[in-house]
């Protein structure tokens, strides 16, 4: 993908299992049930994007604020 003069092209960096500890107890995982297999982790995919040369890493999980379940 091009945006302006910039080449952008996502990659995969891996996936990341997270047990139901690690979000908290209030995160709850209605409407993301794909994500969570038999043993409660939550399998989720991390991504980098390779931006005109240069790898920057952008994960797609982190903490939520408390009180958010979605």
């Amino acid at each position: 993908m091009r945006i302006g003069d910039i080449d952008l092209h996502p990659l995969t960096d891996g996936t990341f299992r997270a047990g139901p500890g690690y979000f908290g107890a209030h995160v709850i995982a209605h409407g993301h049930e794909d994500y969570v297999a038999s043993d409660d982790k939550a399998f989720l995919p991390i991504g980098c994007f390779l931006i005109g040369g240069q790898l920057t890493s952008s994960t797609t999980t982190r903490r939520s604020p408390p009180g958010l379940t979605s």
